[in-house]
C-alpha cells in the first residue's frame, strides 16, 4: 500500500503499533507462564499472538493514512 513521502515520514502512528504490540506480546508470554506451559510453548504463543496484532494494526494505520491523507 503506496503513501505519499509525508504520510510515510510519520513517527507517532508507527510507534504507536510497536508500543502496543509489545505490550500485547509480553501480557500473553505472562499469562502464558502462569498457566504453567514450558519455555518454548509460551515464547511461540506469545510471538504469534504479538505477530497477529501487529500485522493487524499495521494494516488499520496504513489503511487509515491512506484514507486521511490530505497532501494530494
Amino acid at each position: 500500500m503506496k503513501l505519499c513521502p509525508s504520510c510515510e515520514r510519520s513517527p507517532l502512528a508507527f510507534s504507536m503499533v510497536a508500543m502496543i504490540t509489545l505490550v500485547i506480546g509480553f501480557v500473553t508470554w505472562l499469562m502464558l507462564d502462569f498457566s504453567g506451559f514450558d519455555s518454548l510453548s509460551r515464547t511461540l504463543g506469545a510471538l504469534v499472538m504479538a505477530l497477529a496484532v501487529g500485522s493487524g494494526l499495521l494494516l488499520y494505520v496504513m489503511r487509515c493514512l491512506r484514507r486521511h491523507c490530505q497532501h494530494g
